[in-house]
């Protein structure tokens, strides 16, 4: 889901790198891109000079890391959801424009779509509204009430520094938080609850497309906005980040409904596997013509597969306890499995959830090969371009 907080996308081994983890809610696993470290450097440095000294830099560190809080929160409300859902959360990770919920899978139903689309700025609205309570409550109730006030004090570097200044600052970025992601339009969880609402009456992958042509009709109404007299450059970002998100979205939907359509035979590499065996030794194994194992080989007893040596589990075991160890030693034994008229969506799915790099094809019960990621972009690739 999307926020200046952060989209909702599925979870691969490729994304997020540079991320390390901070923390657990839940059972989800809160990581920082360490790119994030130079927002709260630039707050810093923007406190102390604008303000002077430490306190001023302080008081900046202070309302930055609580702004990213209220993301997180955002995020996790997205993650909650989902998985009460029965959808698996990898966990979330904190990026200089935001955060991001990484997710399994996508939700089947237009309604589960929904209600996780919608749990992230909800998260917000409710913040918004504890944060107003404890306004009305307390001592700053008339400062709270006037707007000019509230217009001297929001800002993330500017105003009194104050618990108070602080407080309706937060109050005012959650609210922005959560209308912001309402926008109908990709990637910001409105435009999922628009394609939501837009599948109940039409397929998953029309209703994407007619949301993000929404999105990107939104980008340019937003950079015509930006040229007039009372435009900034700030809305030529938001317009290129919207158009740019919808564009990948729709790409995205539009690849998996070609990938559901095609089967793992259909990305069968042709190539001779060379199968090794469990006695083997590891240096043994590196004589082997790796042009033909790009990722690795099938482990064979008995005409019988027992095992997967990837080429990283091979060179790993190599450097730490040398070329004379077995191939049994080093192999994986548990591994999930294909079929040939599986789709090719749920293989590239598994590779993605179980970080394997090759998955073995059975077809009722015998041994036909190996299917990596690369394969199935390969046979991706070969369809796009014969419908063309």
């Amino acid at each position: 889901m999307q926020c200046a907080g952060g989209p909702l996308r599925l979870r691969t081994d490729s994304q997020m790198r540079w991320s390390f983890k901070i923390g657990e809610i839940s059972g989800i696993a809160i990581k920082i891109h360490f790119t994030f470290v130079f927002v709260v450097i630039w707050a810093v440095a923007e406190g102390a000079s604008g303000w002077g000294g430490i306190r001023g830099a302080l008081f900046a560190a202070a309302t930055i890391l609580l702004l990213f809080a209220c993301v997180t929160l955002h995020e996790l409300g997205h993650g909650l959801v989902a998985r009460r859902l029965g959808i698996g959360v990898k966990g979330i990770t904190l990026l200089p424009i935001g955060g991001i919920a990484q997710l399994e899978s996508l939700p089947k139903k237009p309604a589960d779509e929904l209600l996780i689309a919608l749990a992230g700025p909800a998260v917000n609205f409710v913040l918004a509204i504890g944060l107003g309570l404890t306004l009305a409550l307390g001592e700053g109730a008339d400062l709270f009430l006037s707007l000019g006030y509230l217009s001297q004090s929001y800002g993330l570097l500017t105003g009194t520094r104050s618990v108070l200044s602080l407080i309706i600052y937060l109050l005012g970025a959650n609210l922005i938080l959560g209308l912001f992601n309402l926008i109908p339009a990709f990637p910001m969880d409105g435009g999922r609850a628009l394609r939501a609402l837009l599948a109940t009456w039409t397929s998953f992958p029309r209703a994407t497309r007619i949301a993000a042509r929404l999105g990107q009709v939104i980008a340019v109404g937003l950079i015509l906005l930006a040229l007039s007299p009372v435009g900034s450059v700030s809305l030529v970002l938001v317009a290129v980040f919207v158009f740019t998100g919808a564009s990948f979205e729709d790409q995205a939907v539009q690849a998996q409904a070609i990938l559901h359509g095609l089967r793992v035979r259909n990305a069968l590499p042709m190539r001779t596997v060379r199968a090794v065996a469990p006695d083997d030794s590891l240096s043994k194994v590196m004589e082997l013509n790796f042009h033909n194992h790009p990722y690795g080989f099938p482990v064979v007893r008995g005409g019988v597969l027992v095992g997967l040596l990837s080429r990283n589990d091979l060179l790993a075991t190599i450097r730490q306890a040398g070329g004379q160890v077995r191939v049994e030693q080093a192999m994986r034994r548990d591994y999930p499995i294909v079929a040939p008229d599986d789709h090719l969506l749920h293989a590239q799915q598994l590779i993605a959830r179980t970080g394997f790099s090759m998955l073995p094809v059975f077809d009722k019960g015998y041994f036909m090969g190996l299917i990596s990621l690369e394969d199935i972009n390969r046979a991706y690739a070969n369809f796009s371009w014969r419908r063309q």
